[in-house]
């Protein structure tokens, strides 16, 4: 027969506590959603968080917007500012991956910095989505700008 020291079975018992514990906070995440600021030249610009997929812990957080057309609409007519200047991106957490979309061209591209080169061939309402990535998840905002000449 042979005899468990109490040792032993403290040490066993210790080491599965702390694997459960390590284990639970790894998978644990409690990060609010990022919070993004735009800017153009120094002037904050309004944005609305769009459709979104966050982890919480062991859940899900999901919000899905049943139309972008609203969303739009609560942001125009959008701040003016001037084709050929810079919008400057800020989050209070920085994302991965940030895909742009325009509606001036429907082509998505990765955002290389934190900024949106204005166009200079245009002028009008521009819409922007912003596609960020994040281990936590994606969110999309949108922006309205209006391009004065």
């Amino acid at each position: 027969m042979v005899k468990k020291s109490p040792a032993l079975l403290f040490l066993i018992f210790i080491l599965i506590i702390a694997g459960a514990v390590v284990l639970v906070f790894t998978n644990y995440n409690t990060k609010e959603l990022p919070k993004l600021t735009i800017t153009y030249n120094g002037k904050e610009i309004k944005s609305i968080k769009g459709s979104y997929l966050w982890k919480r812990g062991f859940k899900n957080e999901v919000h899905v917007v049943d139309s972008y057309a609203k969303i739009i609409n609560q942001l125009r007519p959008g701040e003016q500012v001037m084709p050929d200047g810079e919008l400057e991106i800020n989050f209070d957490y920085q994302p991965k991956t940030i895909i742009l979309t325009s509606s001036y061209n429907s082509e998505r591209k990765i955002l290389e910095n934190n900024y949106i080169k204005l166009p200079t061939n245009i002028k009008g309402l521009m819409v922007y989505f912003l596609d960020c990535y994040w281990k936590e998840g994606v969110i999309t905002y949108v922006v309205v700008v209006e391009l004065k000449s």
